[in-house]
C-alpha cells in the first residue's frame, strides 16, 4: 500500500504542477496586467490545494467512507464541484483569453497521465483493493484515452484543419469513456443499488489516497476535455 499511496501523490503532484505551470506560461503571453496575473495564478493556486487539503481530511476522517446515506458521500468530491465548476467558467471571458494562449496540443497530450491512473488501478485490483471491473481487464477502457492522447496531439500538431474534428470526436469519446467508469465504480460501492456484487466493493476511493481519483485525477481529466472542446470548437 506504500507503493500506490507514493504513486497517487506522485501523480496528484505532478498533474497539479503541469497545470500551474501551463496557466503561468498563457498568463505570461497574455495581455493581463502583471497585477491581475498574479492575483489569477494565485487564486488557481490556493483553490487547487484548499480542495486538495479538503477532500483528503474528509476521507481521512471517514467522513466519505458512509454508504447508508444517498447519495453516497464520496459523490460529493466531484458532481458538485463539476457541476459549480462548469457552470462558473461556460462563458467565462477570463478562461477565453487564457485557453487562447495555451497550444491545445498541450491540453491533449496531458491526458497520457490516464494510463498511469489505469496501471494502478490494475496494481490495486492484483493486491485486492479494486474491484476487476474498473480496471483495464473489466470493463474499464479509460486507457485507450491515455494512449492515443500523444497520437491525437502530434496529429493536430502537423495539421490543425484536417485532424480538428478528429481531436473533438477524441474528446467526446474520452468524456464517454470517463462517465462509463463513474457508472461502473457507483453500482461498484457497498450500497442497496450496488450491482456488481464481486468482491471487494469500491471503497478505497473513499479512504487516502484513493479520494485523489475521483477528487483530482478524474476531476483533471474531464476539466482538460472541457478545455480541449472550448478551444477547438472556436478553431478553424
Amino acid at each position: 500500500m506504500e507503493f500506490i499511496t507514493i504513486s497517487y501523490n506522485s501523480l496528484s503532484a505532478i498533474c497539479t504542477i503541469l497545470i500551474i505551470a501551463g496557466l503561468y506560461s498563457a498568463l505570461k503571453k497574455s495581455k493581463f496586467s502583471h497585477k491581475r496575473q498574479q492575483q489569477i495564478l494565485i487564486g488557481a493556486i490556493a483553490l487547487i490545494l484548499l480542495w486538495i487539503v479538503l477532500i483528503c481530511l474528509l476521507a481521512i476522517n471517514g467522513f466519505l467512507s458512509d454508504f447508508a446515506s444517498l447519495p453516497p458521500k464520496i459523490t460529493l468530491t466531484l458532481i458538485p464541484p463539476m457541476l459549480i465548476w462548469l457552470l462558473v467558467t461556460w462563458k467565462s471571458i477570463t478562461l477565453k483569453i487564457i485557453l487562447n494562449h495555451v497550444p491545445p496540443q498541450w491540453i491533449i497530450y496531458l491526458q497520457s497521465f490516464r494510463i498511469f491512473v489505469e496501471l494502478l488501478l490494475w496494481k490495486q485490483f492484483l493486491i485486492g483493493v479494486t474491484p476487476i471491473q474498473m480496471t483495464f481487464e473489466g470493463r474499464n477502457f479509460d486507457i485507450l484515452v491515455g494512449l492515443t492522447a500523444p497520437v491525437i496531439g502530434f496529429l493536430y500538431v502537423k495539421d490543425k484543419v484536417k485532424f480538428r474534428r478528429i481531436a473533438l470526436l477524441w474528446n467526446f469519446a474520452g468524456m464517454a469513456l470517463l462517465i462509463n467508469i463513474l457508472v461502473i465504480a457507483i453500482l461498484s460501492f457497498p450500497t442497496k443499488f450496488r450491482y456488481f456484487m464481486n468482491e471487494p466493493s469500491n471503497t478505497f476511493v473513499t479512504e487516502f489516497p484513493g479520494v485523489l481519483l475521483p477528487g483530482l485525477l478524474v476531476m483533471i481529466a474531464y476539466t482538460m476535455h472541457y478545455f480541449s472542446i472550448k478551444q477547438l470548437m472556436i478553431t478553424r
